[in-house]
């Protein structure tokens, strides 16, 4: 019996590398400037779109904020009044679909923000120029190929 508990957790862990190596393997990645997690609000900022995280069941699952902010600096992403429960590898996308429900619903060319930085708290994040291609930000394991929330950015 133990062998099999070995083999399968062998077989599980070996199918989550190859799925995270062969699925996220063209996903391009935004450079995040280090200043803009410092960045404080200013007047200057204007709030460009707010919408709402919804997480996927109970396990995984995200609440709080996604702004779009204009700033001086560039557009940015800010995350208020966010939680999530804690996940190995949790990263923050960008996708062209409005309605992130299954990782399918990435679509053909999400795009990376990087790591998440933290699991609760407010966090910001540098948009590329054309966020206005994108549709919704998700968060989700890389590791385990599991979303975790997604939130409307348009």
């Amino acid at each position: 019996m133990l062998k099999y508990a070995f083999v399968l957790v062998l077989v599980f862990g070996v199918t989550a590398f190859v799925v995270r190596n062969v699925y996220f393997e063209g996903v391009k990645q935004i450079p995040q400037k280090k200043s803009v997690a410092q960045l404080q609000k200013t007047s200057t900022e204007r709030e460009l779109f707010r919408g709402q995280f919804k997480g996927t069941d109970s396990i995984h699952n995200v609440v709080g904020d996604a702004v779009v902010i204009q700033t001086s600096q560039g557009p940015v992403l800010r995350f208020e009044k966010f939680s999530s429960t804690p996940g190995p590898d949790l990263v923050v996308y960008l996708a062209k679909n409005d309605n992130v429900i299954f990782i399918k619903d990435l679509g053909n060319q999400p795009v990376t923000l990087g790591s998440l930085h933290k699991i609760n708290g407010e966090q910001t994040y540098t948009l590329p120029e054309k966020y206005t291609d994108y549709q919704s930000v998700v968060i989700l394991s890389r590791a385990f190929s599991i979303l975790f929330g997604a939130a409307p950015i348009k």
